[in-house]
């Protein structure tokens, strides 16, 4: 259906439209991402340690953030860039099972300057688009 009226416009507007689409899909993929940076990596070679230690770090972020942890699940854990030994603090991509834990994340994300995570610093997974945007406002 929105296939056939997308093959009545100009083609400048298909793209305008192509675009927007893509950009909302990609908005719906993150909703329940998060960012999170200054986290030292595991340097054992075997991936699912290293994913291991990931989430369990994770864990003990939200543990000190005061998210109940059995509300919590951790669909997946990734670390941004390829594995190298000499990086020790690539961000890590952690996908949450709902955006009311990501949100609750937020609003206590203060209380890990006071702990031994005071280094650690979480985001919103933006799309280029929105990184764009974020840093034309803050540029001004």
């Amino acid at each position: 259906m929105i296939e056939d009226r997308l093959s009545k416009i100009g083609t400048h507007d298909h793209n305008t439209v192509n675009n927007v689409l893509s950009e909302i899909k990609q908005r719906n993929r993150r909703v329940n991402n998060i960012i999170i940076h200054g986290v030292t990596e595991s340097t054992s070679e075997n991936r699912e340690e290293r994913i291991s230690h990931d989430t369990q770090v994770i864990k003990d972020i939200f543990k000190t953030c005061v998210v109940k942890s059995e509300d919590v699940s951790i669909t997946k854990v990734v670390r941004a860039g390829a594995f190298d030994k000499e990086k020790e603090k690539r961000p890590i991509i952690a996908t949450l099972n709902r955006p009311e834990i990501k949100a609750e994340l937020f609003r206590n994300a203060g209380k890990l300057r006071d702990s031994s995570h005071k280094d650690v610093r979480i985001s919103n997974d933006l799309t280029k688009m929105e990184r764009e945007t974020e840093k034309n406002c803050t540029s001004r």
